[in-house]
């Protein structure tokens, strides 16, 4: 189901029929959502509203413990109200839409 709407997403997003903001722009119990978060990178995290929910896209980085390397992760989340859902896509998926909004 979610791979789904990636995919319809991913497609709004290439026909500019939906417009993504950089998550200090989303407001969460009242700050900034880019300000719950330690190792999400604000700048690289989007969100946009889909059927009536926000849909986020979350890219974080972390530093390994015991070598210089950094690591990127991606995640998404629906958010209806003040209610944080993470959802089930394959991270491929994610990265696809998440290239795809930087792209755009």
């Amino acid at each position: 189901m979610y791979n789904e709407i990636i995919d319809q997403l991913c497609n709004l997003t290439i026909d500019k029929e939906v417009r993504w903001q950089t998550i200090d722009n989303l407001i969460v119990d009242g700050r900034p959502y880019s300000q719950h978060f330690q190792h999400i990178l604000p700048n690289k995290s989007f969100f946009t509203e889909y059927n009536g929910k926000e849909i986020v896209v979350l890219y974080g980085e972390m530093g390994g413990l015991f070598d210089d390397q950094i690591i990127g992760q991606y995640f998404i989340q629906e958010i209806s109200g003040n209610q944080v859902y993470q959802l089930e896509v394959p991270e491929q998926n994610i990265v696809k839409l998440h290239t795809i909004i930087t792209l755009s």
